[in-house]
């Protein structure tokens, strides 16, 4: 007589077996649904829990943008304090550590992240921030961000834009920034100051974790692009005193 216990354990060794075998293009399909299609992994190899893959951004106007390669494995190291850990690292720097992405039953942590990003994808936040069609390169980085189930946002992140530039500058690139982001529960606090430039952008505001986002900027033209940078300022927004602009997104 067969042992029930003996064919359990034979139907469930058959199960993973079939799991670790499954094949990386289920992590596109995985990605595309939670990301509403905002993000897909061309070029899928390896399995689902060890594999690579390209992201690539497909942007609500213009041509997709892929990013460099990228590789992850799934660890089930943390598996019995209820987490599953996803560790990612970019194929051209395999020496570099790895990121990693915390799968909890009630909240998501995004620990040692560090992404290159281009600017147009900030024109993803807004339909006036996509009209700019931003040009440079952005550099995300955080040590720990939590996202609960609830919406919940808690931890901060720094967003580095490096040789800014925009469709509608007469001068590209203008400069190099930094957005400084707070998670404060339902909202995230949003502050920009400028590193160096010409032009200088200074700002505050905030993203609600319903996706509502108001941003205020000052800008402020200096140097030998004060002339150049004139026409541009007072279609973007009043002079609120003498050299400085000020526009709003958002309300």
């Amino acid at each position: 007589m067969v042992n029930k216990k003996h064919i359990a354990l034979f139907v469930a060794g058959f199960v993973t077996t079939l799991a670790a075998m499954a094949p990386a293009s289920l992590m596109d399909s995985w990605i595309g649904r939670a990301s509403n299609g905002a993000v897909a992994l061309a070029n899928p190899s390896g399995t689902i829990w060890s594999g690579s893959a390209t992201p690539v951004l497909n942007f609500k106007q213009g041509a997709p943008m892929p990013l460099d390669r990228m590789e992850w494995a799934i660890s089930f190291r943390h598996i019995l304090s209820g987490n599953i850990v996803l560790q990612l690292r970019e194929s051209a720097s395999p020496q570099m550590p790895p990121a990693e992405v915390y799968f909890g039953m009630r909240q998501l942590e995004l620990r040692n992240i560090a992404m290159d990003l281009p600017a147009a994808a900030m024109g993803e936040l807004n339909p006036l921030l996509q009209a700019m069609r931003f040009q440079g390169q952005v550099t995300i980085s955080t040590t720990d961000l939590v996202l609960q189930r609830n919406g919940s946002v808690t931890g901060n992140m720094a967003a580095n834009w490096q040789m800014a530039g925009a469709a509608l500058s007469p001068v590209n690139p203008f400069g190099n920034y930094r957005f400084d982001l707070v998670g404060k529960g339902d909202k995230i606090e949003i502050s920009l100051s400028t590193l160096s430039g010409d032009l200088q952008l200074n700002g505050q505001g905030e993203w609600l974790t319903s996706g509502k986002l108001t941003f205020q900027t000052t800008a402020k033209a200096v140097g030998a692009g004060k002339e150049a940078f004139s026409e541009m300022l007072h279609h973007l927004g009043p002079e609120t005193e003498p050299g400085v602009f000020s526009f709003k997104i958002g309300s």
